[in-house]
C-alpha cells in the first residue's frame, strides 16, 4: 500500500492521479467560496437613486470641462486635451461638493465645487491653501472631512480659520 499523508491508497492508484483530483477540488471549493462571498457580501448592490448618478455624471463633466480651460490657459491645448482625469468624489452635499483630481500618471489636488440655480458653477482647484475670496461662497463646516479646503484660508499673507474667525499662527 503507497501513503500519502494519512490515508492509504489502494493498489493501482497512482500518486500524481491523486494529486491532481485534490488540486481539482481545492480550485471547485475555491470557485464556489468566491462566488458565495461575492454575491452575500463583496458586490452587493448600493441604493442608489438615477438622479444621484446624473448629479455626479454632471459634476464629473462639469470638472473635466472647467480642467480642461484652466489647463488650456497655461499650456498648449494638444497636451489639455490628451490628459486623463481622474475624479473622486467625497462629498456630495447637493449644491456643493468636494473630492479630488488627477492626471493618469501624474500629478492632483483637492477641488471643491458649487451649484448656482440647479447647476454646477464655480470649480477651485488646488495643491495648498485657498485665498478666503475663493471659498466664502462656500458655508463654514460644510465638508466634514479633514480634506475640506473651505474652512481654512490664506487671508492677507497669513493662514486664517473660517470656523473660528481667527488667525492661525
Amino acid at each position: 500500500m503507497i501513503m500519502i499523508s494519512k490515508f492509504p491508497l489502494r493498489k493501482g492508484v497512482k500518486k500524481r492521479a491523486v494529486t491532481k483530483i485534490g488540486l481539482i477540488l481545492i480550485t471547485v471549493i475555491i470557485v464556489i467560496t468566491t462566488i458565495i462571498l461575492n454575491i452575500f457580501f463583496i458586490n452587493k448592490p448600493k441604493d442608489v437613486n438615477n438622479s444621484q448618478i446624473k448629479t455626479n455624471q454632471e459634476l464629473e463633466n462639469f470638472i473635466v470641462k472647467k480642467s480642461r480651460e484652466n489647463c488650456y490657459s497655461a499650456v498648449n491645448k494638444n497636451i489639455c486635451d490628451s490628459y486623463h482625469y481622474i475624479i473622486t468624489i467625497d462629498s456630495d452635499k447637493g449644491n456643493y461638493a468636494q473630492g479630488s483630481i488627477g492626471i493618469e500618471g501624474g500629478s492632483g489636488g483637492l477641488w471643491v465645487s458649487a451649484k448656482k440655480n440647479g447647476k454646477w458653477d464655480y470649480l477651485l482647484t488646488t495643491n495648498g491653501w485657498s485665498d478666503c475670496k475663493d471659498v466664502e461662497i462656500f458655508p463654514i463646516g460644510i465638508f466634514e472631512s479633514s480634506k475640506s479646503i473651505t474652512d481654512k484660508c490664506a487671508k492677507d499673507g497669513k493662514f486664517f480659520d473660517r470656523s473660528t474667525g481667527k488667525f492661525i499662527n
